[in-house]
């Protein structure tokens, strides 16, 4: 089953994640394929994603819930901590994945398992998957000296398909 993948890390200014949803838009309404958009929006989406903090305002989801409404993305059940940051006393829901209808239709997957500290697992079925094994990023390796030299590098080279910088 071919499907996309767009990993998120959303800016923490609501202003600087402007040009995210504008991004995810175009990439949602051009793609026919299963699509599933997960990561760190650095976003809530109701009142219910922050507890013991300031009440969550208007402003804050206004942008996230336009395009969920534009795109008609749909958010996969959690399995596991509801909130995915706390900073000890406030506990924040901004860690996500979210699908388009094409992913719904013909994923058997539908839920995601929050991991400690705040990952988010998306273990697909076995007849989906093969005899691949899972990808495993370990952020020890962004300490190496190397490594955005490396990154740049293969993206220039076009070995990743369809990346931008958002």
């Amino acid at each position: 089953m071919k499907f996309c993948l767009v990993v998120v890390y959303g800016l923490h200014i609501i202003h600087d994640r402007l040009q995210l949803w504008e991004y995810l838009k175009q990439k949602v309404v051009n793609t026919q394929e299963p699509l599933i958009c997960m990561g760190d929006f650095n976003a809530v989406l109701t009142s219910a994603d922050r507890i013991n903090g300031n009440l969550v305002q208007e402003m804050e989801i206004k942008d996230f819930n336009e395009f969920m409404i534009y795109t008609g993305m749909t958010e996969l059940k959690v399995i596991g901590r509801e909130y995915t940051w706390s900073n000890g006393c406030i506990c924040s829901k901004i860690d996500r994945a979210i699908v388009n209808a094409e992913w719904m239709l013909n994923m058997n997957q539908v839920e995601i398992s929050v991991m400690q500290p705040a990952p988010l697992s998306l273990e697909l079925d076995s007849n989906i998957r093969g005899n691949h094994k899972a990808f495993k990023f370990l952020n020890c390796i962004v300490a190496h000296p190397d490594f955005l030299s490396k990154v740049k590098e293969a993206w220039r080279g076009g070995h990743i398909r369809d990346l931008k910088e958002v």
